[in-house]
């Protein structure tokens, strides 16, 4: 299906919000027993107790944690009436003719998160007259009613929709699920439970709560949606445009433009779209590793002020990863735990989520912009 991207001009935006019609994403997925010990008798009074044994040594702790393989909570948040089928959640004006809702804007982030290659489309809808709390310019809470959209073809084929929708006031009401493209395509289904290998693909559907592996680690679950990702002249809604129509609730002063040669801004950018959703200050991971890949907008003065650069350029690895010297080693993408992680499909493989196929292109944007920085 050829993406459709609406021009609309920035005057017709702040004519929209007024009359309370405007509508203005992301990226991608989270998943004892015992019984009683009898009482062993101690050493006799008259006898002394025999010597603890020294508590084996303790490894030092990974510099990736496994994201939690938790059970799904059982008053997990559910809106009422959730649609079964794609064709009922707002997207479309007219499912048959594949027309999307007036009220719903496409977008693209400037940094797309690498999906074993699939291609994807992402449209987000905000209630009539909401504003965005941008308070933290790098990390956005959306209003309540909010809904974000994302396509996934893979390999000509489009195999999922996934939805995210935010049916109450806080974090914890977002619903997340994917729905699954029949093979004639006239409809999508929703699949809580998964599905994999969708249409004679190599593609999976993550399960539902699989997907708060990511989108837990921000503080309001979006990830394509805020002030890096949306500031470009490219096609489809804009930072511009959202300041220019008021969505916002503290614009930024200026536009944030990650800095750094076409290398520098490739490998800063992809990092944020793809190892950011949980190397940030607000992720869980951040308590085992300081290693901040999420670029924030107070340090972009330059690519030395950056928190990627700032937090892995010449920084010790905290997990054995052979042949690795550092995280980012300067001029040596071959020495870089951070290059050898994204090469391989072992233990140590990053992201751990999202990929079955090794990124090729960003290997070697990476590993340009790592060879390029002085020794």
């Amino acid at each position: 299906m050829t993406p459709r991207t609406t021009s609309v001009s920035l005057s017709v935006l702040a004519a929209l919000l007024a009359a309370g019609v405007l509508a203005c994403e992301s990226e991608a997925p989270i998943e004892s027993g015992g019984g009683d010990a009898m009482d062993e008798p101690g050493p006799p009074s008259d006898q002394p107790a025999p010597p603890e044994e020294p508590s084996p040594p303790r490894d030092d702790p990974p510099d990736e944690p496994e994201p939690p393989d938790e059970p799904e909570p059982p008053n997990e948040p559910e809106p009422p009436e959730l649609p079964d089928t794609l064709s009922d959640t707002g997207l479309y004006s007219d499912f048959a003719a594949q027309t999307i809702a007036d009220d719903v804007r496409e977008f693209q982030p400037q940094f797309a998160l690498w999906t074993d290659g699939a291609t994807k489309r992402r449209w987000i809808y905000l209630p009539p007259n909401s504003q965005i709390d941008t308070s933290d310019m790098d990390f956005w809470v959306f209003p309540e009613g909010t809904k974000l959209w994302k396509e996934f073809t893979r390999d000509g084929v489009r195999v999922e929709t996934r939805l995210l929708f935010k049916h109450g006031p806080t974090t914890a009401d977002w619903y997340m699920v994917a729905y699954a493209w029949s093979e004639d395509q006239r409809e999508a289904t929703a699949v809580p439970d998964g599905a994999d290998d969708v249409l004679g693909t190599q593609h999976d559907i993550p399960r539902q709560r699989d997907c708060r592996k990511c989108h837990d680690r921000v503080p309001d679950v979006g990830l394509g949606v805020s002030a890096v990702q949306l500031s470009h002249d490219g096609p489809g809604l804009t930072l511009a445009e959202l300041v220019s129509a008021g969505v916002l609730s503290e614009p930024p002063a200026e536009l944030p433009v990650v800095p750094g040669d076409a290398s520098a801004r490739s490998a800063l950018g992809y990092l944020h779209s793809n190892c950011g959703s949980c190397h940030n200050a607000y992720s869980d991971v951040q308590d085992k590793v300081d290693m901040r890949l999420w670029l924030t907008v107070d340090g972009l003065d330059a690519v030395e002020t950056t928190s990627t650069y700032v937090t892995s350029v010449g920084q010790p690895q905290l997990r054995d990863v052979p042949g690795a010297s550092a995280l980012i080693e300067p001029g040596s993408a071959a020495t870089s735990a951070v290059v050898l992680r994204m090469d391989t499909f072992d233990s140590v493989q990053m992201p751990r989520l999202g990929r079955e196929i090794i990124d090729t292109d960003g290997l070697e944007t990476i590993s340009a912009w790592i060879d390029s920085l002085p020794r």
